[in-house]
């Protein structure tokens, strides 16, 4: 398997993403902290700093972020937290903080990120022909998350309303 940096590619994958308003997806999301658990849902970004992380089977959690701010939902409270920043910047196709390199693997192009910025001891993003990501594989020790996104809608309208929480 041969590394090297993926200058060119960073590019285009720069150049496809300032031509998007919003990105929409449905989500699996394969687990591992011990137990393997399986989550489904949909993601949800819109420009310039909206982003909707909703799972809602097995149960709801529920990620919403609008600029700095960000709230979790779960288990019927909401909290404030930092912004997943790191998840949305790989949706986004925002890699400039990040050191990336490239490895082509049964034809489908992989991003390797590197660097402590991903809090995850290896990332590893699958992207299709089209330069959207496919799939987000994170290992960290034995545990990982792997998430599939499937549906990809690019530009299509979503209401401001998902990014928002009601409070219980």
């Amino acid at each position: 398997m041969m590394w090297f940096l993926a200058a060119g590619l960073l590019e285009d994958i720069k150049g496809l993403y300032d031509t998007l308003r919003t990105f929409k997806a449905r989500i699996t999301q394969e687990v591992k902290f011990g137990n393997v658990i399986t989550y489904h849902g949909w993601v949800y970004l819109k420009k310039p700093s909206y982003f909707r992380w909703e799972l809602v089977e097995p149960e709801e959690y529920i990620i919403v972020a609008r600029g700095d701010s960000s709230w979790v939902k779960y288990g019927g409270e909401i909290y404030s937290q930092p912004v997943p920043y790191n998840l949305k910047s790989l949706l986004m196709g925002d890699y400039s903080s990040l050191k990336v390199k490239e490895v082509k693997r049964d034809g489908m192009r992989v991003l390797k990120v590197i660097g402590e910025h991903t809090g995850y001891d290896s990332l590893l993003v699958y992207l299709r022909k089209d330069l959207l990501p496919k799939r987000i594989v994170a290992f960290s020790n034995e545990n990982y998350i792997d998430i599939t996104l499937s549906d990809i809608q690019t530009n299509v309208e979503i209401p401001d309303s998902l990014f928002r929480l009601s409070v219980p």
